[in-house]
């Protein structure tokens, strides 16, 4: 038995489709890691050929967890292999052994499709439009808060805001579906030098009354652990807050398949003035990638 086909099989014998989906990427990733070798039997696929594949699934920028999440897929599919007599070894198994891989405490968490929904459901005012800018744009909380209207063409299905990060720098990005229908129905206020979210734009985040503070409450509403560790001092740090939805956006977009260079394109540009550089096919194609994300259930409208 082949390596292809055995894992394309084992894919196709899944009932869930959300699993099924996101198995079939991790397989196609570890298949193109192989090269010509993914037509070799599964019994002759090495330890270092799943070294090579977590690293270069690590050097696409992958989250720590997400590589892990990664590898684990394979190991109980080389699990199988070695139960049903296809090979004597599980490669999988040695590799981690070799180089364990572990999501580092300081990394901030990924919210799940679902447990956005959750968060939606639980929010209330303008906190549902923030919550889908972050989840849609992959925007950080201070530029979501300071959009205006002037920034939203519906008619190009764009979004321009400026990355205060970056010193104000333009940025721009299509609009996905799913938030644009929701801005749409907020169109009633457009008047372009207002702000999309008033009453956030007047808020910090620092502070009990600040928004990280107010985005937490909301996660407690909403029954959803922020995985609180000690940090580097006495000081309690939460692995999830508001930028976990810049990384649940971008993890979205790789495990879909979306390429490094287009998530990178996204979320934010890494020198000044490239963004003029947008054509009307990047523009088409960067929209393409942006449908990767699911609609979010909920109060999108």
């Amino acid at each position: 038995t082949t390596v292809e086909s055995f894992l394309n099989e084992w894919v196709e014998s899944k009932d869930n489709e959300g699993t099924k989906d996101r198995y079939r990427l991790v397989v196609e990733n570890f298949l193109q890691s192989l090269g010509k070798k993914s037509n070799a039997l599964i019994s002759n696929i090495t330890y270092r050929d799943v070294q090579r594949f977590i690293k270069s699934r690590q050097e696409a920028g992958l989250a720590s967890k997400t590589v892990l999440v990664d590898s684990k897929a394979l190991n109980t599919a080389f699990t199988l292999a070695k139960r049903l007599g296809h090979t004597q070894h599980n490669p999988v198994d040695k590799a981690l052994a070799a180089k364990p891989l572990k999501a580092k405490s300081s990394e901030k968490e990924t919210f799940s499709p679902e447990q956005v929904s959750t968060l939606l459901n639980a929010a209330e005012g303008e906190w549902a439009t923030l919550i889908l800018m972050g989840y849609y744009t992959g925007a950080r909380l201070s530029d979501c808060t300071k959009m205006r209207w002037r920034d939203v063409d519906l008619s190009a299905q764009t979004l321009a805001y400026k990355i205060q990060k970056k010193g104000g720098e333009d940025h721009l990005i299509p609009l996905h579906p799913h938030l644009e229908a929701h801005l749409m129905s907020l169109a009633s206020q457009d008047k372009p030098e207002e702000y999309i979210m008033p009453a956030m734009a007047t808020l910090g985040p620092g502070g009990r009354h600040g928004l990280s503070e107010g985005f937490k409450r909301i996660m407690r509403r909403a029954g959803l652990d922020l995985q609180t560790v000690k940090g580097g001092g006495k000081r309690n740090i939460s692995r999830r807050t508001f930028h976990s939805l810049r990384h649940s956006f971008t993890s979205e977009l790789a495990n879909a398949g979306v390429p490094e260079e287009q998530r990178m394109k996204l979320t934010g540009h890494s020198s000044k003035g490239i963004h003029r550089g947008y054509t009307h096919h990047e523009l088409i194609t960067l929209s393409k990638a942006l449908t990767r994300l699911p609609n979010i259930p909920g109060p999108a409208t």
